[in-house]
């Protein structure tokens, strides 16, 4: 296999001081757009005299303006300890997202490929800075004989960042590596035995338990779908289920994936062009164990089972056949209209045994069918299933960047998947394609309990790029191990709930009606901070509610002594409460009050209690935190409720 990026050579690393005296072979400064030139942030005010304070100039007689992405390179003056400057646009300062620095440092860095050292120093969220930094070092060596161009730099260093942030990003860029690898590895050196032995080795340096059932196991244990598709092979299939059991963990999560190593189509043979793309048919299975590994790395307090359905889809004389009916583990029954619609059969039987553990929440990832990319295009992946869970994932996706969409499951789609023979039928009957894509969903819904929380994610497009693109390069894009890692760090959190309302309003008040669109702001704002893989205190605060409501946010700490230690993510609802956010210093001052542990600032008061029904006063190391310096048009109050949250499940079909 090739190598990955951790044993590449790039190390990841913080930095902090003046970017002017970065000793590097490549400086790359953030600059935001400009009518006529761009704008040098202040941060860059030791960059910019080295530059005679003509920075901006230079740069706009280049062509640069500060355009999301655009990179200029340019010879570091004599007042500069490194090289070479890339300078890389940021776009407008007041719509800088963690996105635009993820692709802007992707795109730096692939530049940066040749040199030996790079640092980075862009305004905004450096996490987000290293997280771009880190995916845009991957580079699959491939099997050239001759060497394979120039590596990545062997050293990136962030400027903002802490230790403990570089070393969460790292651990998540690995895995994302490893899947990359995985996904772009021709098929005759990743066939199902090799591919399980590749996960074992893994997963078990990330202290991750391994399980594998060979062919033998797999008739034993019932499971009828992957010996069905695997069968046309000469090399078996296999199942392979990772275990984390961190210690203290409660909620249990389980993963599922396709793994399908070369599909042929079987029977209902593929056309030639193209085909060489079905090496990667696999990243499904291979994204749900990069996830797992990256939990085991970072240490998330999650119970996670990741099984994962391997075989190879081939045309030989044990193949099966379209009119096959194949019975599922677990028992149910499935009549075979289309050998080239495998997916679904070996995530059946994955599904099902994932399930014999009793999971809190099911999520399984495949390149299932065209019908996603012909629908979402290659760049948005898409989801069905639970109602809540679908829209969860949508939003963490617009957080990390690899965005899904939920689809529907029309009546008149399921009733296409009806069997006049079997418990269900593998397609739509007279393999029609009317929702071709939702049809994938459909058939695994079946195998789901109704009440159980549930995502079907298709990654047929995102999963590979033809081209690259900020942290992006050709092939493999490793989706979406970010999304699924941000999910188990919602899960692993320990849930607050909060009631927002009036800053006159006590904790006795009861919270009045509130719009859904107010509703989903709240619960948006809050699920998208708790994602974004900060080790710190995660504290959505809404401003400019009109009624109070309660919303769920999350602790990512052992108690609330530790935020001392740590600092505080602040998110604003409203033009005119970001701005308040954004006038007050960094970081956000932590304070405390050994009286009555309440503080008052800018008209705000703040109250944060664990979701024990516990007292203020009873919670020892109380912190409070300085929250807005100015002031807002509605002050506001937090107050800790007993919570009762509960999967809610809505129905599938529309």
């Amino acid at each position: 296999m090739t190598a990955l990026i951790s044993a590449s050579g790039t190390v990841l690393q913080a930095a902090e001081g003046d970017p002017a005296a970065a000793e590097a072979d490549v400086l790359v400064v953030g600059v935001f757009s400009g009518e006529d030139a761009p704008v040098i942030p202040e941060s860059l005010a030791g960059v910019d005299a080295a530059f005679g304070g003509r920075l901006a100039e230079q740069l706009a007689v280049l062509g640069n303006t500060g355009s999301a992405s655009s990179l200029t390179r340019l010879p570091a003056p004599d007042g500069l300890a490194a090289t070479l400057v890339y300078a890389v646009g940021l776009g407008d300062a007041d719509d800088l997202d963690d996105e635009t620095l993820r692709r802007a440092a992707g795109t730096a860095v692939r530049a940066a490929f040749g040199k030996t050292t790079a640092a980075i120093a862009f305004e905004g969220d450096p996490e987000a800075t290293a997280t771009g930094a880190a995916l845009g070092a991957y580079k699959f060596e491939g099997y050239k004989t001759e060497g394979n161009g120039d590596a990545a730099p062997e050293e990136v260093r962030v400027y903002g960042a802490s230790e403990d942030t570089v070393a969460a990003v790292a651990s998540i860029a690995s895995s994302v590596a490893l899947v990359k690898d995985w996904a772009d590895a021709p098929a005759n050196l990743l066939r199902p035995p090799t591919f399980a032995v590749e996960i074992e080795q893994a997963a078990t340096a990330a202290g991750v338990d391994v399980e594998i059932l060979d062919a033998e196991a797999l008739s034993a244990g019932g499971y009828g779908g992957i010996l069905a598709v695997g069968g046309g092979s000469s090399a078996e299939p296999r199942l392979v289920r990772l275990t984390y059991r961190p210690e203290g963990a409660t909620k249990h999560v389980a993963f599922v994936g396709k793994g399908i190593t070369f599909d042929s189509g079987g029977i209902n043979i593929k056309p030639g062009a193209g085909m060489w793309d079905m090496k990667g048919d696999m990243a499904g299975a291979a994204a749900v164990v990069g996830a797992t590994i990256a939990a085991a790395k970072l240490g998330l307090g999650v119970n996670v089972t990741c099984t994962v359905a391997l075989a190879e889809n081939m045309l030989s004389g044990s193949s099966f056949r379209p009119s096959d009916v194949i019975t599922i583990r677990g028992g149910k029954t499935v009549e075979v209209l289309n050998t080239d619609a495998e997916g679904r059969l070996v995530l059946a039987d994955a599904i099902s045994r994932a399930l014999e553990d009793e999971p809190d929440a099911l999520y399984d990832v495949a390149t299932l069918t065209g019908g996603q990319l012909i629908a979402l295009g290659r760049r948005t992946m898409g989801l069905m299933g639970t109602d809540t869970e679908t829209e969860r994932l949508r939003r963490i996706g617009e957080v990390t960047g690899e965005h899904g969409w939920p689809m529907p499951f029309p009546e008149d789609i399921v009733k296409l998947m009806e069997s006049s023979i079997a418990d269900v039928s593998q397609c739509a009957t007279g393999l029609k394609r009317d929702g071709h894509m939702v049809q994938g969903g459909i058939f695994l819904s079946k195998f789901v309990p109704e009440e159980l929380p549930w995502a079907h994610l298709d990654i047929a497009g995102p999963a590979d790029s033809d081209s690259s693109y900020g942290y992006i390069a050709k092939g493999a894009t490793g989706f979406p191990v970010r999304p699924l890692v941000g999910l188990l760090e919602v899960c692993a959190a320990n849930p607050l709930v909060v009631r927002v309302g009036p800053a006159d309003a006590g904790p006795s008040s009861r919270p009045r009606a509130l719009t859904t669109k107010w509703r989903d702001s709240a619960v948006n704002i809050a699920e998208s901070l708790c994602c974004r893989g900060s080790r710190s205190l995660l504290l959505a605060l809404l401003l400019e509610l009109p009624t109070s409501v309660e919303i769920p946010l999350t602790l990512r700490i052992s108690s609330l002594g530790d935020l001392v230690h740590r600092g505080v993510v602040l998110a604003a609802q409203g033009e005119r409460a970001r701005r308040a956010v954004d006038a007050a210093p960094r970081p956000l001052t932590v304070m405390r009050d050994e009286h009555d542990r309440r503080l008052s600032d800018g008209g705000l008061r703040l109250e944060v209690g664990l979701d024990t029904g516990a007292r203020l006063d009873e919670i020892d190391q109380m912190p409070l935190v300085s929250v807005v310096r100015g002031t807002v048009q509605r002050p506001l109050a937090l107050f800790p409720l007993p919570s009762e949250q509960a999967h809610g499940r809505s129905s599938r079909t529309t």
